[in-house]
């Protein structure tokens, strides 16, 4: 087998490595062709495919050439320990979970993907006559990170273990509720802050019934 292209050669495994280049639907493997072992492996195979094939000519003689010795370039090795290294690193970050991790991160996971209604918190801040104190809490989910901000949520308001004492609670919901407020000179004159668990309809057509569900899961007293 030989690709040609303009004054270059090549034969065996490598002109099939050439011939993948040119053919789009094998572009998502073609960095594999070049990290070790696969190119010997892929000679290795073509070597015993040519050599199996039968022809009516008679086969010359070769005189039987010493084997050199095969050594890993020194580059083939760096990178196979590089590709080893990410594919083993997201393997364990995917099974921890760990979607916000540095420098190495497995996101998405795909495990929570949205159903019909989706579950979301809402932050109510009130004045002292009980008026309603409008902001943009998507604003800060924005700066603070989504992934961040969801997983602050979560453990402050959804814990796995319902191991929190009451002051422990209210410390922690007053620390979320100091970190949004704090970006916000408007709200400094919050007196009490009600947080909700809400349920929504993920289906746009549906989005007019919105809210489906609402309970009051913490009043914080300021």
């Amino acid at each position: 087998m030989h690709a040609v292209l303009q004054r270059r050669s090549w034969k065996g495994y490598n002109a099939y490595r050439v011939i993948a280049a040119r053919i789009p639907i094998f572009w998502p493997i073609l960095p594999l062709l070049y990290v070790w072992p696969i190119p010997e492996i892929g000679k290795y195979i073509y070597r015993r495919v040519a050599d199996s094939r039968t022809c009516s000519l008679i086969k010359a003689e070769i005189p039987e050439t010493k084997k050199r010795n095969f050594q890993v370039p020194i580059y083939s090795q760096a990178l196979t320990v590089i590709v080893v290294s990410l594919i083993i690193g997201n393997s364990l970050l995917g099974l921890t979970e760990r979607t916000a991790g540095w420098p190495l991160a497995c996101y998405p996971t795909f495990s929570e993907i949205s159903g019909p209604k989706v579950k979301i918190l809402e932050v109510v801040p009130l004045s002292g006559t009980g008026a309603l104190l409008t902001f943009d809490l998507k604003d800060f989910k924005k700066k603070m990170g989504p992934v961040k901000f969801n997983s602050l949520a979560k453990y402050v308001f959804y814990p796995t273990k319902n191991t929190k004492s009451t002051i422990e609670k209210e410390l922690h919901v007053s620390s979320f509720w100091q970190a949004i407020s704090s970006n916000y000179p408007t709200l400094q004159q919050v007196k009490s802050v009600q947080f909700y668990d809400t349920r929504l309809w993920s289906d746009p057509e549906k989005r007019s019934e919105n809210p489906v569900a609402r309970s009051l899961i913490y009043e914080l007293k300021l």
